[in-house]
């Protein structure tokens, strides 16, 4: 009896935020069969390899910094302990053809959709967690419940947002998580704890570090006035974020392996010298962005110190993240470096120009094809591990996609992808930076004339 009045008071509960969350969750756990092979068979890697003793470096298949790969470990622990999930890939005989392509990576390697579960479930509860943070954030500077509901939708519910988690499997989601938590940590007066998640967030992947700049001026301005209080606050951030560095690349310190923890970074910024002048440019076109970026960031953090208005502080950190991601993006992004940008446009079109979401359309849609670029192959752990679905019809979908003739549909697929994602990165742009380019135009033009 009391069971079924339980239930029946849950039925009743019509809270927004559970409906955001309840939506956002039967979205996810429908899309996690379709899996990016490639990506999911590293992860079993790494579980292996911490299986094995040979620690995170030891054999090749990871790339990232250590705090994915901790988490990995916690993930196959579990799995040891508590669930049965028999072998977590199986190698596909039928799809050997699709590996050694030069121009996309495809794996013959299927992981079982135990094992997909079992890493992507937590990836999903990182993005629960940063939308709920979105939602403090946006709450504690409108006062405004509707305006918070927005966003917070807004970022949950984005496809770009659920892809990253709960189709690629990547762990940006984490990094976004943790910078959020940072500043409302920050907010809350815990400078120690948002030291420590600030660094947990660069450490996951390295974009979160751009807003450090703009993080100082925070701290400086929720304690002008009083110096003392000042240091203090920032000895502590600053001893928060040491504690976290030492904990994550101390044991790779010990073991000799401290070099191969940036390997992703330095892969993505530079080419090697069998790399070709396309490589080369892209690999030197990143690295000035970035250091454009890392520039505009000093930029906004000294605008913030300085501002006289009446803008709220909070307010204006929103805005700066906003303006330096939007930059970090300018050079055409992967949907998953994409997903930092999304809880401050979110909260931008939820709170300031309802006109960019012209820009969040845009780049949902890319994202949605970047994400099906494989198409057929999504479908492997499908085919491999249930009835739903032929190996067949898998193969013949992934067959007819590679086709051997002139611009391939794969090939074709890859560029409308990032025509898409890069109009919207555009279209942000103007909504956002608009009027401010129009008024440096016109003092150049002012002073030349």
């Amino acid at each position: 009896m009391r069971e079924g009045m339980v239930f029946s008071r849950l039925a009743k509960v019509r809270h927004p935020i559970l409906l955001i969350l309840a939506a956002g969750w039967i979205v996810r756990l429908l899309v996690m069969p379709l899996t990016v092979v490639y990506d999911a068979d590293y992860w079993a890697i790494v579980i292996r390899n911490l299986e094995v003793g040979q620690g995170l470096y030891g054999l090749e298949g990871y790339y990232y910094t250590p705090i994915w790969g901790y988490i990995l470990g916690l993930i196959g622990a579990f799995q040891s302990a508590f669930l049965d999930l028999g072998d977590p890939v199986m190698r596909l005989s039928e799809t050997f053809f699709i590996e050694g392509d030069d121009w996309y990576y495809l794996s013959s390697t299927v992981p079982s959709l135990g094992f997909i579960y079992s890493y992507k479930i937590p990836l999903a509860i990182f993005d629960t967690i940063a939308a709920y943070l979105l939602y403090v954030i946006t709450k504690d500077i409108t006062k405004d419940e509707g305006k918070a509901l927005t966003a917070m939708a807004l970022m949950f519910l984005c496809p770009l947002t659920i892809g990253v988690s709960c189709i690629v499997g990547m762990p940006d989601c984490i990094s976004v998580m943790m910078l959020l938590l940072s500043f409302v940590l920050l907010i809350k007066g815990m400078p120690i704890l948002s030291g420590s998640s600030f660094a947990a967030a660069g450490f996951v992947k390295f974009f979160p570090a751009y807003a450090f700049f703009l993080l100082g001026a925070f701290l400086i301005l929720r304690r002008k006035g009083d110096k003392r209080l000042m240091a203090r606050d920032a000895a502590l951030f600053v001893l928060g974020a040491a504690i976290v560095s030492i904990v994550t690349f101390g044991p790779s310190i010990l073991q000799g392996d401290f070099e191969k923890c940036f390997r992703f970074l330095t892969d993505r910024t530079g080419a090697g010298p069998a790399d070709g002048i396309l490589d080369a440019f892209a690999g030197f076109a990143r690295i000035l962005l970035y250091f454009a970026a890392a520039v505009i960031s000093v930029i906004e953090a000294w605008k913030m110190i300085k501002s006289t208005d009446s803008m709220p502080n909070d307010k204006r950190w929103m805005r700066g993240c906003l303006i330096v991601f939007l930059v970090c993006m300018m050079y055409p992004p992967a949907p998953q470096y994409m997903i930092v940008l999304m809880p401050f446009l979110a909260y931008w079109i939820a709170v300031e120009d309802r006109r960019c979401i012209i820009g969040w359309i845009l780049v949902s849609i890319g994202a949605v094809l970047f994400f099906t670029l494989t198409n057929g192959s999504l479908l492997l752990p499908l085919a491999a591990w249930t009835d739903l679905l032929g190996v067949d019809t898998a193969i013949s979908i992934l067959q007819a996609y590679m086709v051997n003739w002139g611009l391939t549909p794969l090939a074709t697929h890859y560029v409308l992808a990032g025509v898409v994602q890069y109009a919207g990165i555009v279209a942000i742009t103007y909504f956002v930076l608009g009027d401010r380019i129009r008024e440096y135009a016109g003092r150049i033009l002012h002073a030349r004339g």
